[in-house]
């Protein structure tokens, strides 16, 4: 049997939330498998993070995690403060603040403003082709040329391909963070 081979999961960035319908509708249309388990995935905040990346000096000191509805990630930040990037990704499961921390502090931020919500669900479907082996079996008795009977057994074994359709539901979930540092004075 071949084994059918692993397509590369594409990353979606969306731009806007109001473009995250369509994100989602993208991705469920481009990852027709399974993603990966929490543990087996890299830390997804940094895969998808864009902006500057600060050299602490010294020990960061603790990260300030804000959670904040989607419409006020998209603004300005807040007052005295400066943002040094972001990262906005869909999954199909939530997040939530794992490893948000650890990257926050990894690139001199000392706040991050966050939101990991769900966006609905988006079902996909996937056509895989795989091989079938058909066997039949008859037995019977047939008369030899010298004219005794004896008992045969046909076996006929075929192989073809046979296309098969798996349609998968998830839920999807939008993350969204904007890494913040003191705006100097």
């Amino acid at each position: 049997m071949e084994p059918i081979p692993q397509q590369p999961r594409p990353r979606v960035r969306i731009a806007s939330h109001a473009s995250a319908a369509c994100g989602v509708l993208a991705l469920s249309l481009l990852l027709g498998g399974c993603a990966p388990s929490l543990q087996q995935a890299a830390n997804l905040w940094e895969a998808h993070y864009e902006g500057q990346r600060l050299q602490p000096l010294g020990e960061t000191q603790a990260v300030d995690l804000t959670a904040v509805p989607p419409h006020e990630m998209h603004g300005s930040p807040p007052l005295g403060w400066t943002r040094l990037g972001t990262s906005v990704f869909v999954e199909d499961f939530d997040l939530k603040d794992h490893g948000l921390e650890a990257f926050a502090r990894s690139i001199g931020a000392t706040r991050v403003l966050w939101d990991s919500h769900s966006t609905g669900w988006a079902s996909y479907r996937s056509t895989y082709r795989v091989p079938v082996t058909d066997t039949s079996r008859t037995t019977g008795t047939a008369k030899g040329p010298d004219g005794t009977a004896r008992d045969v057994d046909l076996t006929t074994t075929t192989q073809r391909w046979e296309e098969r359709t798996v349609e998968r539901s998830r839920e999807q979930f939008a993350h969204h963070a904007a890494f913040l540092v003191r705006a100097p004075r």
